[in-house]
């Protein structure tokens, strides 16, 4: 007797690593975009004139303002002593001259691979009720795309006025952080980027400087959800995909408390085509029918077989456990 059973094996040395050969399945969020307006945008006059120490506009003086002064940066924290806790540089000036104890040169709104010191302050800080959020709803954790293939990334975001992304290579981190006026959400955008792992279960710390795919997402979110097309898809492999949300000059956002839910989202996804070896990872697909002494032998190795909407529709999957 034989059973016509379409199956895909995937095991990594008699453990399940993920399942294989599949398409995406894109989806969508809830929520809306709205226009965003800054709280105190500086004026034209503002930006470009320079600035001076005899002007009358706070905005065009080389001088500080003593309204502006923290006087709470002249405390180092230690006030009260805790376990752990290392004292806080201070200030009676808001570090206005930083950089210039510092051998980096001025960021000046470039990427300097060799470091720099950046003058800009932080900025405005939203409520704890606006602070941003992320997750992603295609690919999902553990999910399986097809190798190589065309995919496209949705991803759900809360209290992030998105699409608002300045010239990376003239502006980069050259304002501070800006919240609008009606909502009170931080403005800017966000990104996604896809790092290629040994396994799913790798536990060594990535290199930030190698990624499998990377893209700054210049439009605003549509229905509470932004969309990234990965155009040919990813080669086979494991694959961690996370957001980085920022503020429009690029910097990540920053939120009032310390202690807070994350504000990015990561994902763990399994890039496989029909036939595919990745190290000690091997998929198999086959479409031949199993004779039941094999199916049996099969169960008796845990066998388990399913089927799902982000692989083929049509074909049911099994691997070994």
């Amino acid at each position: 007797m034989q059973v016509p059973v379409r199956f895909c094996l995937c095991f990594r040395r008699k453990r399940v690593f993920n399942l294989c050969s599949g398409t995406a399945a894109a989806s969508t969020g809830s929520g809306a975009a709205t226009a965003a307006t800054s709280v105190g945008a500086l004026s034209t006059t503002d930006i470009t004139t320079n600035a001076t120490a005899d002007s009358t506009d706070a905005q065009s003086s080389l001088l500080l303002d003593s309204r502006v002064i923290a006087t709470g940066f002249l405390q180092n924290g230690q006030n009260v002593q805790e376990a752990g806790q290392v004292a806080s540089l201070t200030s009676n000036n808001n570090f206005i001259n930083y950089c210039l104890t510092q051998s980096a040169p001025i960021t000046n709104g470039l990427q300097l691979l060799g470091g720099s010191c950046n003058p800009a302050p932080i900025g405005t800080i939203p409520a704890v009720t606006e602070m941003p959020s992320a997750k992603f709803s295609n690919p999902a954790n553990g999910d399986t795309i097809a190798a190589n293939t065309d995919f496209t990334i949705t991803m759900n975001v809360n209290n992030l006025i998105t699409g608002n992304f300045v010239n990376a290579d003239e502006s980069y981190f050259a304002a501070p952080q800006q919240v609008d006026a009606s909502s009170g959400q931080i403005i800017g955008h966000t990104h996604v980027v896809m790092e290629l792992l040994s396994d799913l279960g790798q536990t060594t710390p990535t290199n930030p400087q190698v990624f499998a795919f990377f893209k700054g997402v210049d439009t605003a979110a549509v229905g509470g959800a932004v969309t990234v097309d990965v155009t040919a898809g990813v080669p086979d492999g494991a694959y961690r995909l996370c957001s980085i949300n920022s503020s429009s000059n690029h910097q990540p956002v920053i939120v009032p408390v310390a202690q807070h839910g994350a504000l990015d989202d990561c994902v763990y996804v399994r890039s496989c085509s029909k036939l595919a070896i990745l190290e000690t990872d091997k998929c198999f697909y086959s479409s031949l029918p199993l004779e039941t002494p094999l199916l049996t032998l099969l169960l008796n190795k845990q066998l388990v077989c399913f089927r799902s909407s982000h692989l083929l529709p049509s074909l049911t999957y099994c691997y070994l456990s």
